[in-house]
């Protein structure tokens, strides 16, 4: 096994915890229920939380994407969607970044007015 092997398969773990993160915080467990879960409304989550959730999906995505490209080998135009992957990733980050400061400078103008 070599290490782009490995390196492969540490990205592909990372899925899991990924995709249970979004389940969990996408969906509320329902009364009653042991196992059944309904899904919430995008709007009633937090901020935080969705910018979270933005985050996450992004990176499956991307580790999705990486890992078919490994097992296929490629396809015509895989240069194109890696591009349009990576280029979301960093456009999410300055958007979230963005917002955070958004929600932030209110909080920090009551502190420096006091």
């Amino acid at each position: 096994m070599s290490i782009d092997d490995l390196i492969l398969i540490v990205l592909l773990s990372w899925i899991i915890p990924l995709i249970r993160f979004v389940f969990y915080q996408v969906t509320t467990p329902v009364p009653g229920a042991r196992w059944l879960r309904k899904l919430v409304r995008i709007r009633s989550l937090t901020p935080i939380t969705r910018m979270l959730l933005a985050q996450k999906v992004g990176l499956i995505f991307t580790v999705g994407f990486i890992g078919l490209v490994r097992f296929t080998g490629g396809f015509p135009g895989r240069e194109w969607v890696a591009f349009a992957l990576y280029l979301t990733l960093v456009v999410l980050a300055w958007v979230v970044h963005i917002y955070q400061r958004h929600l932030q400078l209110p909080g920090e103008r009551a502190i420096r007015n006091q």
